[in-house]
């Protein structure tokens, strides 16, 4: 009995999932697996003096871990997602908010903190809850019928984007900034409002 709820719920997440969003998961995937072997093998052998795999090796683990890490969350229950929303988003945003102080830096840029052993870059999991605490805000009861929303959503992207061009980081600000402007478009805002933000920024 046991076994046929765990096939039932299998069979419903399966479901539930976006094949086709999933084929061009996997696809980059694999296509980064192959570019990641074919273009570091030599740099790693003959100018690092390392073994030939080590960074393809790297990127292995990292990928599958970040799998097992995508899958674990897509099984969790919206509604719990929901509540981690604001804790989640704030312990990244402080993590962000670190990286000028205690920041590693790399070619002139403060975008990674040490954990000893491995580097994390915040913005890479702030990113995912920006977008979720922009839509938090957006369909929130309260601000329904009020543009304060958007000064609120406007206000979120702003500091993360003061933080980022202080690392520098021009590219995951503009990747913010549209995502951003893709949130706030599908939620209805009149493109007046959109081209009076790109004409302030």
């Amino acid at each position: 009995m046991l076994k046929d709820s765990y096939k039932f719920e299998f069979i419903n997440y399966w479901k539930s999932i976006d094949k086709k969003i999933l084929i061009c998961f996997f696809t980059l995937f694999f296509l980064g697996l192959f570019f990641s072997f074919s273009s570091t093998s030599s740099l790693a052998g003959e100018r690092l003096d390392k073994d030939y795999y080590f960074f393809f090796t790297k990127h292995l683990i990292f990928a599958f871990s970040a799998i097992f890490i995508m899958i674990l969350i897509s099984i969790l229950n919206t509604k719990l997602l929901v509540k981690l929303v604001i804790p989640l988003f704030t312990i990244s945003f402080i993590f962000l908010a670190f990286v000028p102080i205690i920041g590693v830096e790399v070619k002139g840029a403060k975008r990674w903190v040490d954990l000893y052993f491995f580097r994390l870059q915040p913005i890479e999991i702030l990113k995912p809850f920006f977008i979720l605490m922009t839509v938090k805000i957006l369909t929130f009861e309260k601000f329904q019928k009020s543009q304060i929303r958007y000064i609120l959503s406007f206000m979120l992207l702003g500091s993360v984007i003061i933080l980022l061009i202080d690392q520098p980081d021009l590219g995951q600000s503009i990747l913010l900034i549209g995502s951003w402007v893709a949130t706030v478009f599908v939620s209805g805002v009149s493109l007046f409002y959109i081209l009076i933000f790109f004409t302030i920024f």
